[in-house]
């Protein structure tokens, strides 16, 4: 056997079927798992939104249930699963639309200085 000091390349035993893009089927019909994000709630310098969850999977603990969110939960979220490779090459929509007290990727102390004449 050779090795890559040889000169040899391993990228020719790669075969065919590693390349191949992960295909998955969605019944868009399926009702398992309803979420539903309305209610948006302006509180001071915060927005806050309801997420409605309706399902049969077995996996939660009651048939339906609802939990109060701050807008900066969504971005968190967004920006985990943009960055984590399980999900790498899928389509990850834009997270909610939303006033924060900081916009993102800047302190405050930065914010003010660029509000500053």
């Amino acid at each position: 056997m050779m090795t890559l000091q040889d000169g040899s390349d391993d990228t020719a035993n790669v075969t065919d079927s590693s390349l191949k893009m992960r295909s998955d089927t969605i019944d868009l019909a399926d009702q398992s798992l309803v979420v539903d994000i309305s209610d948006a709630l302006s509180e001071r310098d915060k927005v806050k939104f309801t997420v409605h969850t309706k399902t049969t999977l077995s996996d939660f603990q009651k048939p339906e249930f609802s939990v109060l969110r701050q807008h900066e939960e969504f971005i968190w979220l967004h920006d985990a699963l943009e960055e984590s490779e399980d999900y790498a090459g899928m389509i990850i929509p834009p997270p909610l639309r939303g006033r924060t007290s900081t916009p993102r990727g800047r302190s405050s102390r930065s914010s003010a200085r660029a509000r500053a004449p």
